[in-house]
């Protein structure tokens, strides 16, 4: 492809790419860089009639620690606003299921 990229290396041998991620200290995290990037990635990869195949890893010893949570603190903020809590959900969906369920009883499992 020849493009170069901050969160990934790209490389194209018969009609396999190979999309590696590259975070060296960071676990191959994801960050701003990766969620910016990988649309293009893959839609030039895509649009490739050659490649047939995409394999995605990750350097070193992990595939990826996952979201890069310092890095993306503040493009987060509006999913994480105004009581947008996991227990505050949970609690919501378990409300409306026990309108569902006869009886009243929203079906939980242990804990």
């Amino acid at each position: 492809m020849g493009d170069a990229y901050e969160s990934v290396t790209v490389d194209i041998e018969g009609h396999v790419a190979q999309v590696t991620l590259v975070g060296p200290g960071k676990g191959n995290a994801m960050g701003p860089a990766f969620w910016a990037e990988m649309p293009e990635v893959f839609a030039k990869l895509d649009a490739d009639s050659d490649v047939r195949a995409i394999v995605l890893t990750g350097s070193g010893k992990n595939f990826s620690y996952g979201l890069d949570l310092p890095a993306m603190g503040g493009s987060l903020s509006g999913v994480m606003a105004g009581g947008a809590s996991a227990r505050q959900r949970a609690n919501a969906m378990g409300q409306r299921g026990a309108k569902a369920q006869p009886g009243g009883k929203a079906a939980r499992s242990g804990g």
